[in-house]
């Protein structure tokens, strides 16, 4: 394994354990085993390294989901969005087989940036994750006629939190649940499909929930009494 590798897999790591606030270039690269100066020589800064973490997982998994959308929509005449929530719901373990690692630390991180308001992490969300999230919204749409775009985009963000915690490895299912008995994966992920795509259908009962148009919504006949007009009456 190259250096470049190794630094990027001892960073993911301690990006994951402390946060990108609380990791530091000297903690990654004891972690890494090699010089301080080996870093910075390779990736500049943190802000550096940080973006290498993600651009390396994240490269790979969403290349790999962009090719089985593609495929998808070759092979079958109607995909149906089960198909696209299938694809949507693989672990990332398994599209991204060319970078062996601890997918789970990379998980955290993606996380922790995806709900992140700060400028870095918007950035890196813009970057490495819409443009994938735009082909799932317009795939949601393609197989659910009458789906706003709206919808669609609320409906991809709300599959990303049902999928982070179907796929969690923290056991609070168990937990809640008070016994040492495992939940069938093969079950909970089908579950996960069903009540995403139950919930993605039942947004169209509600046209006017999320609409595209920017246009406002018709005033009230009657006048509206604010404090100001109050005034102005006396």
């Amino acid at each position: 394994m190259s250096a470049r590798e190794r630094i990027r897999d001892a960073a993911e790591q301690v990006f994951a354990t402390h946060g990108y606030v609380g990791a530091s270039m000297r903690l990654i690269a004891e972690k890494a085993g090699v010089a301080q100066a080996l870093l910075h020589y390779h990736f500049q800064n943190k802000d550096t390294l940080h973006a290498a973490v993600f651009e390396r997982r994240s490269s790979a998994i969403n290349n790999r989901r962009e090719w089985l959308l593609d495929n998808l929509f070759k092979e079958k005449k109607t995909p149906t969005l089960e198909d696209i929530l299938d694809i949507l719901f693989l672990s990332g373990a398994t599209l991204g087989e060319e970078h062996r690692g601890d997918y789970d630390a990379f998980q955290q991180m993606v996380t922790a940036v995806s709900v992140g308001s700060d400028r870095r992490s918007k950035e890196l969300m813009t970057r490495y994750y819409d443009p994938i999230a735009r082909r799932f919204v317009e795939a949601f749409q393609k197989t659910v006629p009458g789906l706003t775009e709206r919808a669609a985009i609320w409906s991809y963000l709300f599959a990303l939190g049902a999928r982070m915690q179907a796929q969690s490895r923290s056991n609070r299912a168990v937990r809640l649940a008070k016994t040492k008995k495992q939940d069938d994966l093969a079950a909970v992920s089908e579950f996960l499909r069903n009540f995403v795509a139950a919930g993605i259908r039942q947004s169209l009962v509600q046209p006017a929930l999320l609409r595209d148009s920017a246009t406002k919504p018709a005033r009230a006949s009657g006048r509206v009494r604010t404090r100001q007009s109050v005034a102005d009456d006396a």
